[in-house]
């Protein structure tokens, strides 16, 4: 499994850029839909 937290807060940029990091990683399939609405929920209440 991907540490998401750590790897979005890595990445650079705000929360937009987050966000669509996550988003991409559950389009490319690295993520189940369960997963990316998880970790968008962690995000967004660190936020």
């Amino acid at each position: 499994m991907v540490d998401l937290a750590n790897t979005a807060s890595t990445a650079g940029g705000g929360m937009t850029e987050k966000l669509r990091s996550l988003h991409e990683l559950k389009t490319a399939g690295a993520l189940t839909p369960e997963e990316y609405e998880s970790e968008k929920q962690k995000m967004l209440a660190a936020g």
